[in-house]
């Protein structure tokens, strides 16, 4: 079989192609250099675990995310109990393509316009990462927070101290009305 055919049909293609502009994709890919868990959390200014509560556009640049993180424990620096964390949409940007619901092990670095991370800080959704790690605390909880959880102790507090005095009023009503009935009987 004669191969010229085949070429000069491959030279017409690649030609055609590139007068009508057609280009690859481009092509990216996320180079991190392997960290211990130790060194990561070195490198970190704030890490914590949570629940992504919400994903979305950040105003400072078209190819940012910012994610919304409900936080439930604290490894390192200071966080309350919600923290917003941006991170690149590009993959090849090694950005996170955070999912709602999911819970991340957050590895965070403090930049003027907030916090960011991205997989080369070891921000992932395998929480084994924090297993040899301590949580300094739980999440701090902002005022509005804490005030909802004083109030709705207060109010637990105050239904259980009723629901006790409901209770006596009734076994001493009882006991009287038992008392009663045996005094009536001859």
């Amino acid at each position: 079989m004669n191969a010229r055919p085949i070429a000069r049909v491959l030279i017409v293609a690649t030609v055609a192609a590139w007068m009508f502009g057609a280009t690859p994709p481009e092509a990216g890919a996320c180079s991190c250099a392997v960290r211990s868990v130790g060194q990561e959390l070195a490198a970190a200014d704030v890490v914590f675990a949570g629940v992504a509560r919400g994903i979305g556009a950040e105003l400072a640049g078209p190819r940012v995310v910012v994610a919304t993180f409900a936080v439930s424990a604290v490894y390192k620096g200071a966080s309350e109990a919600r923290a917003s964390v941006s991170t690149s949409t590009d993959a090849g940007a090694c950005g996170i393509a955070f999912s709602l619901g999911r819970t991340y092990a957050v590895f965070a670095i403090r930049e003027a316009a907030g916090l960011s991370t991205g997989l080369c800080a070891g921000t992932t959704d395998d929480l084994s990462m924090l297993n040899g790690l301590s949580s300094i605390r739980p999440a701090v909880s902002s005022g509005a927070d804490a005030a909802r959880s004083r109030s709705g102790a207060i109010a637990g507090a105050a239904a259980l101290l009723a629901a006790v005095a409901a209770l006596a009023t009734l076994a001493f009503l009882g006991r009287r009305r038992v008392a009663a009935r045996a005094a009536r009987r001859p």
